[in-house]
């Protein structure tokens, strides 16, 4: 977990995620969208996106810099999230 999008890069960065699960409301200047891109830009991971946002300019930048990635609205059931979780991390057939 990290507070802002700055930690969010540098601790995604450091550890190397195999799956970014990321709030699009965070602290600070950097949103979940611009921290997922930073991140993307060394070190591409499957991404998951929560967020209580789904205004069609935040569905956009979305889409423009992780396509096809699972946009989850608050709140989120466990169940959607495991099957969220199971879609990114399943290689297709």
């Amino acid at each position: 977990m990290a507070p802002d999008g700055q930690s969010a890069v540098d601790k995604a960065r450091k550890l190397h995620a195999d799956l970014i699960l990321m709030d699009i409301n965070l602290q600070g200047d950097m949103d979940g969208i611009e921290a997922v891109r930073q991140i993307q830009e060394t070190q591409p991971a499957p991404v998951i996106f929560i967020t209580a946002y789904s205004d069609p300019t935040t569905l956009s930048r979305i889409r423009k810099i992780a396509p096809g990635a699972p946009v989850l609205a608050k709140p989120v059931s466990l169940n959607v999230l495991r099957a969220a979780v199971s879609s990114v991390m399943t290689p297709p057939a």
